[in-house]
């Protein structure tokens, strides 16, 4: 009889063990290979899912940033205070905001030798950065009217001009404007009319206008305000007749009257302290360079007109960038002592040399209205 090596058994066992070894080994690694797999499908769906959330999420805020003002025009509708109308129904769809085009409009002032206007319609916060030039508009609503309580004729909205039931117009591309500069960097409407209940009429273009309301001046993020002219005066540092090719009578009384003191250059620095109806009481200062005080300049006090028989302003801010007065001698002259210059010899030419240069009458109200037949409401 045949023994069997005892060591056969043994290497066939473990040879059945490594084999099997070997088989889970590359079972685990598929499995890792797998899971690997699996979690690499999870980061990539997890990513893309991550995407369409951010996408979504500047939707909505977009949605809920035009919500927002739906919100704020519709809770306008109830007015809060006398006198105030529920503003009409938003535009829908809500158009993105458009910051106008400077070269599509038109500086009124530019040239003129008066502004038909009574005041103008301006950003309340004008030191504001969203306020410089005309880009205010893209954060302003306003609606538009055709007359005082009339029909609702469209928007100015968020940069678009928006008639009822026309196509949306960027303002200065599609649309030509026209409005005034009471500053270097800042554009505003002007006003033809102002009211006392609350109804005003705005100049857009040439030859439009349209009324608003000013209950509605807040509908924007960037809230508005009504300012008259001679309250746009009073704030001025410095003023300058619109038409500088003609001096302009300095009188002792705010009324036209056999009272000149003398005749203004439009190169004279003329500090305005009081507005009293058409007339100011200024500061005159004279010889300048530049609007600054060259040496052995004077300052002489009297009256002059800053708004005309039609209610036009005459006379506009001017700008601060522009004319900085700096500090020079000047000598302080009494308007009294300088009533004699005005003699019954130099008076005449005094007067005909002041027909040349402004028209008045002896009113000292002003109207709050100006003529303009050129402007029809609502076109």
């Amino acid at each position: 009889m045949t023994l069997c090596s005892p060591t056969q058994p043994v290497q066939s066992r473990l040879t059945q063990l490594s084999s099997t070894h070997l088989l889970g080994f590359h079972r685990s690694t598929q499995l890792l290979m797998a899971a690997g797999t699996a979690v690499a499908l999870s980061l990539s769906l997890s990513t893309a899912v991550s995407a369409q959330q951010i996408d979504s999420a500047q939707t909505d805020a977009q949605t809920d940033a035009q919500t927002d003002i739906q919100t704020v025009i519709a809770q306008s509708a109830t007015p809060q205070s006398p006198g105030a109308i529920a503003p009409p129904a938003a535009p829908t769809p809500a158009p993105t905001p458009f910051d106008p085009l400077l070269g599509g409009i038109t500086d009124l002032l530019e040239g003129a030798g008066s502004i038909n206007s009574v005041g103008h319609l301006r950003p309340r916060d004008v030191g504001g950065v969203e306020a410089a030039n005309a880009s205010w508009l893209q954060s302003a609503i306003v609606p538009l009217y055709v007359s005082p309580g009339g029909d609702h004729w469209g928007w100015i909205y968020q940069g678009w001009l928006i008639p009822q039931g026309q196509t949306y117009l960027a303002i200065g591309r599609d649309a030509g404007f026209a409005m005034v500069r009471p500053s270097d960097d800042l554009y505003t409407f002007p006003l033809l009319e102002i009211r006392d209940d609350g109804w005003v009429r705005l100049q857009y273009t040439e030859g439009g206008s349209a009324w608003v309301h000013t209950s509605q001046l807040e509908l924007g993020d960037v809230p508005l305000t009504v300012e008259s002219w001679g309250e746009h005066l009073e704030e001025q540092d410095t003023v300058a007749f619109l038409d500088a090719t003609k001096a302009q009578p300095l009188r002792s009384q705010p009324e036209s009257a056999n009272n000149m003191l003398s005749l203004v250059a439009a190169d004279s620095l003329i500090e305005p302290t009081v507005i009293q109806g058409d007339w100011m009481l200024v500061k005159v200062t004279r010889p300048t360079a530049e609007c600054v005080p060259l040496t052995g300049a004077t300052v002489t006090e009297g009256w002059m007109r800053w708004r005309g028989d039609s209610g036009e302003a005459l006379a506009w801010g001017r700008s601060g960038r522009d004319c900085q007065q700096q500090t020079a001698e000047v000598t302080t002259t009494d308007p009294e002592p300088a009533a004699p210059e005005a003699t019954t010899t130099a008076e005449p030419d005094l007067a005909t040399a002041e027909s040349d240069a402004v028209s008045e009458n002896s009113g000292g109200g002003g109207s709050e209205s100006v003529s303009n037949d050129s402007v029809v409401s609502g076109q």
